[in-house]
């Protein structure tokens, strides 16, 4: 036996060499279907409710519109009545604000 084979190595004995190899996991693609689909039903829900509040909107606005209109009205004929009678209107209901 040589002195060599008796005494310990300085560096340890490297390790075997390790390859990772990267595989897809068997449900990845149902995941993904998934992922879609619940992607396209909540776009679609989106553009629903979007679509909702849009309407909703221009309800408000037209019903904004109309009670202005009315109330120039009312103000036009009360004050057309009020004009024709010399000043007194007291045939007209009050109208409370």
């Amino acid at each position: 036996m040589n002195e060599a084979d008796w005494q310990l190595p300085i560096y340890a004995t490297p390790e075997p060499l390790v390859t990772l190899v990267e595989t897809p996991h068997p449900i990845s693609p149902y995941i993904a279907q998934a992922r879609e689909a619940t992607t396209d039903v909540l776009g679609g829900a989106r553009g629903y409710v979007e679509e909702g509040v849009s309407k909703w909107i221009g309800f408000e606005k037209r019903v904004e519109r109309e009670s202005a209109s009315l109330d120039l009205h009312y103000i036009r004929v009360r004050w057309t009545r009020l004009m024709n009678r010399g000043g007194k209107d007291s045939t007209t209901p009050r109208r409370e604000p």
